[in-house]
Parts: structure tokens; sequence; C-alpha cells
């Protein structure tokens, strides 16, 4: 802990922890056949970043470290990892351009539509439905989770009190989480046979 602070605090005590060329060259191409991320070029910025969190968890080597990824596929390693290889490949120049923003508002698009049929649905329900259902219950059918459940309680509260809507949305919003990993899975499946 101390030496995590004091490298945050910028006293000089922090040194990053090194990292052989034999171990480099095995975390990198872990990456690359698992994930499509090159880090041939990444050595300084990997050591660098990725020397604090390793001291933080009690590493005193990065052969400790390679060698713990490799052997066990440690999810939260590997997440650690990967948050600071994708950010580290991040380059302005080849990310912040008009097919990154084209995909971000078709992102805004997928929501507010979802969010819409949502509220649609619920009402088409209610026609035929003896037990009438919240609309705002049907907006938080995305997977957002659990940030829209958690946005149709307040709204439903602020309109009135004694609405509490949290967990039927919430219930709403786990389905459209399944919902999502379902189509998600369909194009993966379908998509690369059309495409190949």
């Amino acid at each position: 802990m101390s030496s995590a602070g004091n490298g945050a605090g910028g006293s000089g005590s922090f040194s990053a922890l090194s990292i052989t060329d034999n171990d480099f060259n095995r975390l990198a191409k872990f990456v690359q056949s698992n994930y499509g991320i090159d880090l041939s070029q990444k050595r300084q910025l990997i050591t660098g970043r990725l020397s604090t969190p390793l001291k933080q968890r009690g590493y005193t080597s990065f052969t400790d470290f390679v060698n713990h990824v490799l052997q066990t596929k440690d999810n939260d390693l590997i997440t650690l990892l990967l948050g600071i290889t994708i950010a580290a490949s991040m380059k302005a120049e080849s990310f912040v351009n008009l097919q990154t923003v084209m995909i971000m508002g078709l992102g805004v698009l997928a929501f507010v539509f979802d969010t819409v049929a949502g509220c649609l649905f619920a009402k088409l329900m209610n026609l035929f439905s003896k037990h009438k259902i919240n609309p705002m219950v049907g907006a938080a059918g995305i997977s957002a989770f659990p940030m829209s459940s958690r946005v149709i309680q307040k709204m439903g509260l602020k309109e009135d009190p004694t609405n509490h809507l949290l967990m039927h949305a919430v219930g709403a919003n786990v389905a459209g989480q399944i919902g999502s990993v379902i189509v998600g899975g369909v194009i993966l499946g379908l998509v690369p046979g059309m495409l190949g």
C-alpha cells in the first residue's frame, strides 16, 4: 500500500518492475493470440502502467505475474491487462474519426428506439391484459444494467412517491440483457457465414 501511495504521490520512491525479454515476449504472444492486440511496441508503457497494480497485488516481479496469467487465465488479471493494453493501443488519429462517431451515433439511436419500443409494447400489452403494466417498465428493457432500471425508478418516484418500480424494472432490464446476448450470439453465428 505504501509503495503504491508513494508512486501515485510522486515522491520519487516509486520504481517500476522490470520485465525480461522472455517474459515480455510470452505476455505479448498470449495477448496477440487470445485477443488480437499487438503489444510489440508497448513494452515501456506496459511495464510503467502495470508496475503499481502488480505491486499492490503482491507481485514482486513480472515473471510471477506472467506465469500466473498464463497458467490460471485469471479473469481479474486479464481484465486489468486488457484494460491497459486496449487503452495503450487507442491512438487519437486512428480512434477519433467519422466511423467511430457513426458507431456511437448508432448506439444512441439503438437506445432511443429500444426505450420507445419498450414503452409502446407495454402500452400494447395493456390493451389485452387485465393487469395493467406501467409503460415505464418497458423502457427498462434495454441491456444498460442496472442504470436504466434505476432511472425508471427515479422517474416513477418523481411522478408519484408511492410508485415503486425498481424490482419490475430490474426484471425487464435483465430480460433486455439476456435478449442482447442471444441476438449477439445469433449475429456472431450468422454474419461470418454470410461474409465468408
